[in-house]
C-alpha cells in the first residue's frame, strides 16, 4: 500500500523518521517501531490520497471530452453536406487528441523500419494504416495521403540503392568485409530485389482517387517505373544479386525500361546489340540507335561509344567532327572537375591493370599495397620526413583505401613541415590559399610558400607565382609572378607550365604569343595537366598557333573521357578477375571495350583466348542464336580493336591467328603484314618470326640476309633475347652453310647409299665432330 510514494516524498520520510531520534528518547524498541510507522504512515497516506485525487480529475475530464465529440458527431449526422463537412473537420480535430490520431503523427516522424527492409506484409500494413487513420474510414486527409507516399518513395528509392549497391574499390583496398557484413548486404540485397519485382508487378498500386479533372489515376504503379525496371534489369545482367546472370530477364527488364525513357536502359541495350553478349544476335543498327537515345539523354557512356564509332568508322560514318562533338561533352565534364581540384593534389585515376594468367586470385598487389600504406604510417608515426608528406597526400584524397580525413592530413604535413621539408611547406600552404580543409589565410599561405620557395621548391614558388599574379595578400606583379611561374616550370611542375600557357594566349605578363602558348599546353599536357590537354585540343581544333588538326584534337579529348569517374567499372572487372569471377570481369571488360578504352579491349581478348568466363563458347547457348560466332573470332575481334589503337601484344596475337588458323582462316599474307607492323614499333617478338619466316621461305620468298638483319635488330632493341638470338644466329649459319654444300652433301650420300660399309666411320666421325662443335659453341654462348 506504500508503493505509490515517489522517491522525492520517500527521502524526505527517512529524514523526519530517524532511529536513531527514538533511541536517544529511551524509548523501548516496540515502541519505536510503533511510533515510527505511524509516523511513516501519516506520509504515506497523504501521499496516496493526493495521486488519487490528482487521477479522478484526470480521468473525468477525459469522459466529459469523449461524450462532447461523440454528441457532437451525433448531432451532426443529419445535416447539409457542408455541415457534415464541418462536423468531420471538428471530428479529425477532436480525435487528434485521441491515441489514433497521436500513433498516426508519430509515424509521420518517425523513419521508416530498417531492420528488414522487405518485409512485404509490414509495407502492406503500414500503408493500409496510413490510409485509414480512423475506425469508420473517413477523414484520410491529405497530410496523411502525403506521409504515406513520402514512405513509400523512401521505401523504393532504397530499394533501388540496395539492389544497385556494389563494394568501391576503395573499400576493398582498406579491408575485406566481415563475412557477417557481406551476409547482411546480400541479405539486404535480395530482400530489395524481392520487394522491386513486386513493385513492377503492381503488388504495390493503390486508386488515387480522382485528379482535379475529374479523371480516375491509379498511384504507384510499378509498371510505369523506369527506374525500378532498369535497377532489376542490372541485377540481372551483373549478378547482383547471389551472383545469378539472367540475360533474358535483363533484356526484358532493359527493354520495358527504355519504353519509359530510361537512358541508362538504352545504353545497357546499345551494348547488348553491339556485342552480342550472352546469345543477343548482333545488330548495328540497333546498337547505334539505342546508343543515340542514351547519348541525347545525357549517359557519358554512350557518348564515348559513340564517339569512337565515329573516329574510326565502326558501323557508322567515319567522321572526325563528329567523334569530337561527343568526346568533347564528357572532356568537358572531366576538365570541369580538374578545375575544382586544389593545386597540387592528386588528380583522380582508374588503375587499368593489364591482364596475365599468373594474376587471376593472387590477391598479391592488394596485399603489397595495404602493407605499403601500413609502412608509410609507422614511418610516418616514427617521424620520417618523407613518410608523413606522403601521408598527408593520401589522407588529403583518401586515396590508396585510407579514408578521407583533412585533419590528419593537416597534422601530418604540419609535422613534416615544422622539420623543414619544403614539399610540406607547399602543401600547407596550398591548403590555407584555397581553403581546402582549413579556413582560407592568404598571410600564413604566403608565409609557407615563402619557406617552401626558398628552399628551391617548384610549387613554394608556383604558390608565390600565383598569389603575386592575383594580388592575394600581396601586391600584384605580373612580371614577378611570371618570373616565379618559370622558375617552377622548368623544374617541371605541370601547373606553372600551364598557367604560363594561359599568360602567353592572352598576353599577360608577356607578350601575346600563340606559338608560345601551344607549346607550355603541350609539355603540360604530356605530364598529364587535364585543362592544358583540353585546351591544347581546343587549339588544335581552331587551329591556334598550329595547323588545325581535327584526328590530333579527337585523340586529346578521347584522353581526356577516359580519366572520368565513368570508368570505374575497369577496377571492377579486375576485382571480379582476381576473385575467379571470369564471367562478371569479361562483362564489364567488353562493356568498357565498346566505349574505345584499348586496356578493356585487350584483356576482354585475353580473357577470350583462354576460354575464361565463357565456357569455351562466346555464346554458351547457341539454342538462342546459332550463328553465334566462336571464342576465338571474337578474341581476334577486340585484338583487332586494340590493334588500331597501337597495342602491340594484339598485332603479335593477330599475327598468330592468322599463321595458325586461330578464329580466321590461315593466311600467310596476313600475318606477314601484321607481324611487320608490330616490328615497325620494335616489338622483339614479331622481329624473330619474320626472321624465321623469311630463314625459311613461309609466306615470303626464302632471304636469309634479311632474316640476319632482323636477328641483329633484335640485339640492339631486346638485348634480354640475347643468348636466344645468337642461338638462332649460329642455327642460321648451319643453314647457309647447307645450302652452300648442298651438292658435296648429295654426293656424300649417294655414296652412302651405294657403300654403306665403308662410309658408316666416316659418317660417325663427322656427326659427332659437328656434335662436339656445336656443344661448345653453345657453352661459349651461355659463359657469355
Amino acid at each position: 500500500r506504500h508503493s505509490c510514494i515517489i522517491p522525492s516524498l520517500a527521502s524526505h520520510r527517512r529524514r523526519w523518521t530517524r532511529p536513531g531520534a527514538m533511541r536517544d528518547a529511551g524509548a523501548s524498541p516496540r515502541h519505536r517501531a510503533r511510533v515510527g510507522w505511524r509516523s511513516r504512515g501519516a506520509w504515506s497516506r497523504v501521499a496516496c490520497v493526493m495521486w488519487g485525487v490528482v487521477t479522478v480529475m484526470v480521468m473525468v475530464i477525459l469522459v466529459v471530452d469523449g461524450a462532447q465529440s461523440s454528441s457532437s458527431s451525433t448531432s451532426s449526422s443529419g445535416e447539409s453536406t457542408s455541415t457534415e463537412a464541418s462536423s468531420s473537420s471538428s471530428e479529425s480535430s477532436s480525435a487528434g487528441r485521441g491515441f489514433g490520431a497521436g500513433a498516426g503523427a508519430l509515424r509521420s516522424d518517425v523513419p521508416p523500419r530498417r531492420s528488414r527492409p522487405d518485409d512485404d506484409a509490414d509495407v502492406e500494413t503500414s500503408a493500409e494504416v496510413s490510409r485509414s487513420p480512423s475506425d469508420d474510414g473517413r477523414g484520410s486527409g491529405s497530410s496523411s495521403e502525403g506521409d504515406d507516399d513520402a514512405l513509400f518513395l523512401e521505401r523504393r528509392s532504397r530499394a533501388i540503392a540496395d539492389v544497385l549497391a556494389e563494394e568501391s574499390v576503395d573499400d576493398r583496398r582498406r579491408a575485406a568485409r566481415s563475412s557477417a557484413s557481406r551476409n547482411a548486404v546480400a541479405k539486404a540485397r535480395r530482400s530489395a530485389a524481392r520487394w522491386l519485382s513486386a513493385h513492377v508487378a503492381d503488388e504495390y498500386a493503390d486508386d488515387g482517387g480522382d485528379d482535379e479533372r475529374g479523371h480516375r489515376h491509379q498511384r504507384r504503379r510499378g509498371s510505369e517505373d523506369a527506374e525500378a525496371w532498369r535497377a532489376l534489369g542490372l541485377a540481372h545482367r551483373y549478378g547482383l544479386v547471389d551472383g545469378d546472370m539472367n540475360e533474358r530477364l535483363a533484356m526484358e527488364c532493359f527493354a520495358k525500361a527504355a519504353a519509359r525513357g530510361d537512358v541508362v536502359a538504352h545504353e545497357e541495350l546499345g551494348f547488348a546489340y553491339a556485342s552480342g553478349w550472352d546469345g543477343t544476335p548482333r545488330d548495328a543498327a540497333r546498337s547505334v540507335l539505342h546508343y543515340y537515345f542514351a547519348a541525347n539523354g545525357g549517359s557519358v557512356t554512350a557518348s564515348m561509344a559513340l564517339g569512337y564509332r565515329h573516329k574510326h568508322g565502326f558501323d557508322v560514318p567515319e567522321s572526325c567532327e563528329t567523334a569530337v562533338m561527343y568526346y568533347h561533352e564528357a572532356a568537358k565534364l572531366v576538365v570541369d572537375e580538374a578545375a575544382k581540384r586544389t593545386p597540387g593534389m592528386l588528380p583522380f585515376q582508374i588503375e587499368k591493370h593489364r591482364l596475365s594468367a599468373e594474376m587471376a586470385g593472387s590477391n598479391i598487389a592488394a596485399r603489397r599495397e595495404r602493407d605499403l600504406v601500413q609502412y608509410y604510417r609507422y614511418s610516418a608515426d616514427m617521424g620520417n620526413v618523407d613518410a608523413q608528406v606522403t601521408m598527408g597526400r593520401l589522407y588529403s584524397l583518401g586515396a590508396r583505401g585510407l579514408p578521407k580525413d583533412i585533419d590528419v592530413a593537416r597534422k601530418y604535413l604540419e609535422d613534416a613541415a615544422n622539420a623543414g621539408d619544403a614539399n610540406a611547406m607547399a602543401h600547407l600552404g596550398h591548403m590555407y590559399a584555397n581553403g581546402f580543409g582549413v579556413r582560407a589565410d592568404n598571410a600564413t599561405a604566403l608565409r609557407w610558400f615563402s619557406d617552401s620557395a626558398s628552399k628551391g621548391n617548384a610549387m613554394g614558388r608556383y604558390g608565390l607565382g600565383y598569389m603575386t599574379l592575383a594580388g592575394h595578400g600581396i601586391e600584384q606583379n605580373h612580371a614577378t609572378a611570371v618570373a616565379y611561374l618559370n622558375q617552377a616550370a622548368e623544374q617541371g611542375l605541370a601547373d606553372a607550365r600551364f598557367f604560363l600557357g594561359v599568360l602567353s594566349l592572352r598576353g599577360i605578363g608577356t607578350k601575346q604569343d600563340l606559338t608560345k602558348a601551344y607549346n607550355h599546353f603541350n609539355i603540360a599536357s604530356l605530364a598529364g595537366h587535364e585543362v592544358a590537354t583540353y585546351n591544347l585540343a581546343m587549339m588544335q581544333l581552331n587551329g591556334m598557333g598550329f595547323p588545325s588538326s581535327c584526328a590530333s584534337a579527337s585523340t586529346l579529348l578521347k584522353q581526356l573521357a577516359e580519366r572520368g569517374t565513368w570508368v570505374t567499372p575497369m577496377e571492377h572487372a579486375y576485382a571480379a578477375y582476381m576473385r575467379r569471377d571470369y564471367r562478371g570481369a569479361l562483362l564489364r571488360y567488353m562493356k568498357m571495350a565498346e566505349m574505345g578504352l584499348e586496356v578493356a579491349q585487350a584483356n576482354a581478348a585475353f580473357l577470350l583466348e583462354h576460354k575464361l568466363g565463357d565456357g569455351g563458347r562466346f555464346r554458351e547457348d547457341t539454342q538462342v542464336n546459332p550463328l553465334a560466332s566462336s571464342t576465338a573470332t571474337r578474341a581476334l575481334h577486340y585484338h583487332r580493336l586494340a590493334a588500331t589503337q597501337g597495342n602491340v601484344r594484339s598485332l603479335l596475337r593477330i599475327g598468330d591467328a592468322y599463321y595458325y588458323g586461330r578464329g580466321a582462316p590461315v593466311s600467310l599474307v596476313k600475318s606477314v603484314a601484321a607481324y611487320r607492323q608490330a616490328s615497325e614499333q620494335r616489338n622483339a617478338h614479331a622481329m624473330f618470326n619474320l626472321a624465321h619466316m623469311h630463314e625459311h621461305g613461309i609466306g615470303m620468298q626464302k632471304d636469309l640476309h634479311l632474316a640476319k638483319r632482323y636477328y641483329d635488330m633484335i640485339l640492339t632493341s631486346s638485348p634480354e633475347a640475347t643468348m636466344i638470338v645468337k642461338i638462332a644466329l649460329h642455327k642460321l649459319a648451319i643453314h647457309r652453310w647447307i645450302i652452300n654444300h648442298h651438292d658435296e652433301l648429295l654426293a656424300f650420300a649417294r655414296e652412302l647409299k651405294e657403300n654403306p660399309t665403308a662410309q658408316m666411320v666416316d659418317f660417325v666421325i663427322l656427326v659427332g665432330a659437328t656434335s662436339l662443335l656445336l656443344f661448345v659453341m653453345g657453352l661459349r654462348v651461355m659463359l657469355e
